[in-house]
């Protein structure tokens, strides 16, 4: 007999995606097109919907693709754009 269990499945209950939608802070979140760890339509999706403060960029390729070459660039731009929005509405709010 044999047991196969993903990694996840060997730690705690760990659901970030169900307190998500408490959080009061601007969130990214990335989904990439074709992730068969965290599917597009899953639990990304629903805390895209249920937040007031995700902003939500989709990417083609899988999981792990947004971490290396063109993607990963892609990603870095849409970091530095959502933290210098980010910053700026805070800097504002602020004065």
């Amino acid at each position: 007999m044999s047991y196969k269990v993903c990694a996840r499945g060997t730690l705690l209950p760990y659901k970030p995606f169900k307190k998500a939608a408490q959080v009061r802070c601007p969130m990214l979140l990335w989904v990439c097109e074709d992730d068969a760890l965290a599917p597009p339509d899953g639990a990304i999706a629903k805390v895209a919907r249920e937040s007031q403060n995700a902003q939500v960029k989709r990417h083609p390729g899988g999981h792990f693709d947004i971490y290396v070459n063109g993607p990963f660039e892609r990603a870095v731009e849409d970091q530095i754009a959502f933290l210098t929005q980010t910053l700026a509405a805070q800097k504002t709010a602020a004065q």
